[in-house]
């Protein structure tokens, strides 16, 4: 959810399309009735154990989200792994841009007959450090730190670096993710960062497979098919299984090692198309906008939770997932037209304002990197 922090001049249109359909996924998964007043008839807890198939498929769309953000950090993490350079603007756009959107949400939504309590207000006018846009902020530091960890990618050679994958991904991706434990020691920031080695260990040793669409295709299937079965035995034995009854959001995580095979075997799929399109390209450069403008907490808490209680009480629940799938390319096309009205309007001040005010900041900050870099 970047705005564009890759540093090929060429972009590959097939991983720009993969960004597009990775940003479809978050959308479905940020279309559920599950924000707003818990005590509202529309809404649903995902926990519970579904009796019908109507209930599973919110569920399975749940864990859309988390797909969605593999997908983004291992594009992204492909490009930087040969990159060393931290570009200050592209955070200082990132930064503003999330801060400019919550803003004007929030002078829109102060102006209705809802009651904006002041906690609300500042996290609104703070989006980033309260973590209103999380993912957004944990892959601020994972850029940030990204020409450090290229310095230990490089230099640890092959076999260490395949040892600090086995132990990090069998801590994260095995005991945390099917215990539970360790939860104390657990941060978004550091997944990322094993992502990110994941990704860089792949592209420098893992050659043949890249290639091999049909390996690849066998692989994305299988861990498909286990992803889904293993929501389905959850659900089974949650009908069954007292204790399991309320458990269905167990493995709703990046940390969920089959979604991870799943991002990890789209990309290289995608990566292997070999063609371009400005359409495309286009449209994926608008994904960071697209995502802070669906996902505003003021749109989520509010009117998200109105136009569920509407639909449910018109139109009941019967057909529920036809109704987020509706609700989610009505919430894509929505952002996107937003996002291109903002791109080419607000946005060129903005841009202008912040470069204004952070010059200072970002000049010393190029100056810490360049020492670091000369460590190598």
């Amino acid at each position: 959810m970047e705005n564009r922090i890759v540093f090929n001049i060429r972009r590959q249109s097939g991983i720009e399309l993969l960004r597009i359909f990775a940003m479809f996924l978050i959308i479905i998964s940020h279309s559920l009735p599950i924000y707003g007043s818990t005590d509202l008839p529309s809404f649903i807890n995902l926990n519970n154990t579904p009796s019908s198939a109507n209930q599973f498929f919110p569920i399975l769309f749940e864990h859309f989200g988390p797909l969605g953000n593999c997908i983004f950090i291992i594009c992204s993490a492909w490009f930087l792994v040969d990159n060393d350079n931290i570009k200050g603007e592209k955070i200082r756009h990132i930064l503003f841009d999330c801060f400019t959107i919550s803003f004007i949400f929030l002078c829109i939504y102060l102006f209705t007959d809802y009651n904006i309590e002041f906690d609300v207000i500042i996290k609104q006018l703070l989006p980033t450090s309260f973590g209103n846009n999380w993912f957004i902020g944990c892959y601020l530091l994972m850029y940030a730190l990204h020409p450090l960890l290229n310095l230990i990618i490089n230099n640890i050679g092959q076999r260490a670096h395949l040892v600090l994958l086995m132990v990090s991904l069998f801590i994260y991706c095995i005991i945390y993710f099917v215990l539970h434990t360790f939860k104390d020691f657990y941060s978004s920031l550091l997944f990322f960062c094993i992502i990110y080695f994941l990704v860089a260990y792949i592209k420098k040793y893992l050659k043949l497979i890249q290639n091999n669409n049909k390996t690849v295709w066998i692989i994305l299937l299988s861990s498909t098919l286990i992803f889904v079965m293993s929501l389905i035995a959850l659900c089974i034995l949650g009908n069954n299984i007292t204790f399991l009854k309320d458990k269905m959001m167990y493995w709703d995580s990046i940390r969920n090692p089959f979604l991870l095979i799943v991002a990890l075997s789209l990309f290289m799929i995608f990566k292997n198309m070999k063609f371009s399109s400005h359409y495309v390209n286009a449209i994926s450069s608008l994904s960071l906008l697209i995502y802070v403008i669906h996902d505003n907490m003021l749109l989520k808490t509010f009117t998200k939770q109105d136009l569920w209680f509407w639909i449910y009480t018109n139109f009941s629940y019967d057909l529920l997932p036809i109704w987020i799938i509706i609700i989610a390319m009505i919430q894509a096309v929505a952002s996107l037209i937003l996002a291109t009205i903002y791109k080419f309007t607000i946005k060129q001040l903005v841009d202008k304002i912040s470069e204004v005010l952070c010059r200072p900041l970002f000049y010393g900050t190029k100056i810490l990197t360049d020492k670091i870099l000369t460590l190598k």
